[in-house]
């Protein structure tokens, strides 16, 4: 949830959560990849553009908090 409020490309979370995760700032930016997770969802600047492509509202449906 937090790279989607972020009101500039200035945060990655890496998709594997279970365990640690070395990443370059400078490959992450040649690659596109900060903010990605937002943009993949429609959201720019922090902002919903596009939330109906946005599920993680399941995540509260099944009692994850």
């Amino acid at each position: 949830m937090c790279e989607l409020y972020c009101p500039v490309d200035a945060m990655y979370v890496d998709p594997c959560a279970d365990g640690h995760v070395t990443v370059s700032e400078e490959t992450l930016i040649e690659q596109g990849l900060m903010g990605s997770y937002a943009r993949s969802l429609g959201w720019k600047k922090a902002r919903a553009g596009g939330t109906e492509n946005d599920l993680t509202h399941h995540l509260f449906e099944i009692g994850v908090t």
